[in-house]
């Protein structure tokens, strides 16, 4: 992935308009610092999605996965994380914050 936005700025994308990432700004607020053990132990599956996404961990994703499959009785594989939580990797270059 393209690192053009920051990490918390990229978890709270809710989409994008081009090259700019549409951002909660509340939730870049609340987030902001947060590690992925933090935001999935809250049960916050899609943010801890876009961590591991973000950082491109292996290992983050498959807890992912094994803990949303836990909770919900589903059977996702891994390489289903970004269609299953609506995540787009893109290369945005700037943030627009609602």
């Amino acid at each position: 992935m393209s690192k053009k936005i920051k990490r918390d700025d990229f978890i709270a994308t809710i989409g994008y308009d081009g090259e700019t990432a549409i951002a909660s700004k509340t939730e870049v607020t609340a987030l902001r610092g947060k590690t992925f053990e933090q935001i999935l132990a809250a049960g916050n599956y899609r943010y801890a999605a876009a961590c591991a996404l973000y950082d491109e961990n292996e290992t983050e994703k498959q807890q992912l996965i094994d803990a949303y499959n836990n909770a919900t009785g589903a059977h996702y594989s891994i390489d289903k994380i970004e269609k299953l939580f609506g995540i787009s990797i893109q290369g945005a270059k700037k943030v627009l914050y609602l």
